[in-house]
């Protein structure tokens, strides 16, 4: 605890030294290498023309705040059985991001530590730890290599991992997913991804990525007994990618996706998948990205400890859309995927559909504010008969007032309904109200 404590009171004087720090002017977004299109693990950025340049920065926060989440604390009852209650929680989270972009080289870090107290018990305190490294390379005008590394170690159930400064939200056709919110739970996880490019010609590009995924659960004393999944994912592919037009680029990705789950009753679960998939720029600040194709699931199942695996196989659809507007004052994005993935913890391999929407907008010199919604529908696919469903719908909003340069006040709020059939544990709702005040900066370091 102490250790935690340390490190956040180190990142609170480095923000406060640099408050006063060379002020950047708005531009537009930062020029980065061109890639090639393809199927990758990154969401897209909800990002405006009118936000600072980050090629060569050094950007910082120090936010503290209070948060009421209606089902936020979780006790044990008097029959031994667990119960929840509203709960107030008051938060501290700075986090530190440096960006270098060189001729041939991009290169980020990202560090976002946190911890929280209960006005109930300050013995309850919920911490976490994201750190995250990007490193892009163009050695040539034909050869890209892109890697990305992020780790998350947390108890606050509405922490993700890869939420850090300046880099993209983890996301895509192998991004991991995170749907439910689940409390008194203490979560690592770890995600790897690779990629590789070569431009054949000036309009068709060959390239190979890969990634690695694992999620450790586990239940704090006094939150429920029902165990939780944990589960590692392996994933590849190969694609070649055409420039049909100044806008429009399509092309072909053959995907490979082995998921383990770990528990009383392991499972594996092989995933291969032929994908066509088309990017479209409508006009100048709106992309539209279409994929699908057949996915081939083959499973084996551990029905009884110490018996044989049985194996189960089934064709399945794959399909994804993404809707990307990005103008000088608002962002949108629209995203709706239908693909095989991890279970989140509370479930074994699933078939996945997704549907969210994103909005920002910089109402004024002063106020911004931002809209997200999202559902999503689990269907556990490594079993034997009925097939355990999990449900999730999360709206909420956000406005915030710029009050100086380097300081901001953020109103948030989030409404969270999760429902479930034939799974061992069912997180309950939660309506979340949270303040927070933002003290940050951003400077130039380097050319």
């Amino acid at each position: 605890m102490r250790k935690i404590i340390g490190q956040l009171l180190c990142i609170v004087c480095l923000a406060a030294f640099f408050v006063h720090a060379e002020d950047v002017p708005e531009t537009a977004l930062p020029t980065v290498p061109e890639q090639p299109r393809k199927l990758g693990g990154q969401g897209p950025t909800l990002a405006v023309e009118t936000d600072p340049d980050y090629r060569n920065a050094l950007v910082g926060s120090a936010t503290v705040g209070a948060a009421l989440d209606t089902q936020g604390y979780t006790f044990t009852n008097a029959g031994g059985g667990t119960s929840s209650s509203s709960d107030v929680r008051f938060f501290a989270q700075p986090s530190i991001a440096l960006r270098q972009t060189r001729s041939h080289t991009v290169w980020t870090l990202a560090y976002t530590p946190g911890i929280s107290f209960s006005q109930h018990d300050l013995e309850n305190t919920q911490y976490t730890q994201n750190a995250s490294g990007q490193l892009t390379w163009t050695p040539s005008r034909r050869f890209l290599l892109n890697l990305r590394q992020d780790y998350s170690l947390s108890t606050n159930p509405f922490e993700t991992v890869g939420r850090v400064p300046i880099l993209p939200d983890l996301g895509g056709y192998f991004g991991p997913n995170y749907n439910a919110v689940i409390p008194s739970s203490k979560r690592t996880s770890m995600v790897s991804n690779a990629d590789v490019t070569y431009r054949l010609t000036a309009r068709t590009a060959l390239g190979f990525t890969g990634g690695f995924q694992k999620f450790d659960y586990g239940f704090l004393s006094g939150g429920p007994t029902a165990p939780l999944t944990n589960s590692e994912t392996i994933s590849g592919s190969a694609f070649l990618s055409i420039v049909l037009s100044r806008r429009q680029t399509a092309g072909i990705q053959a995907t490979y996706t082995d998921i383990y789950n770990y528990g009383s009753l392991p499972s594996r679960t092989q995933v291969p998948a032929v994908l066509l998939f088309d990017d479209i720029q409508l006009t100048t600040h709106t992309t539209l990205n279409v994929y699908g194709g057949p996915g081939y699931a083959r499973s084996s199942i551990t029905v009884l400890p110490g018996f044989p695996r049985v194996p189960q196989k089934q064709w399945q659809p794959v399909y994804g859309a993404t809707l990307a507007w990005n103008g000088v004052r608002n962002a949108l994005n629209v995203q709706l995927s239908r693909r095989t993935t991890g279970g989140g913890g509370l479930m074994g391999t699933s078939e996945t559909t997704t549907g969210s929407a994103a909005f920002r907008s910089r109402l004024t010199r002063r106020w911004n504010s931002e809209l997200r919604f999202s559902a999503s529908n689990q269907d556990q696919i490594d079993v034997l008969g009925p097939n355990p469903t999990f449900r999730t719908y999360w709206v909420g909003g956000a406005l915030t007032r710029d009050v100086g340069r380097h300081f901001a006040v953020r109103f948030d709020g989030s409404w969270v309904r999760q429902t479930g059939d034939g799974l061992g544990y069912v997180p309950g709702d939660h309506e979340l109200f949270q303040v927070t005040l933002d003290f940050h900066f951003l400077k130039p370091m380097g050319r």
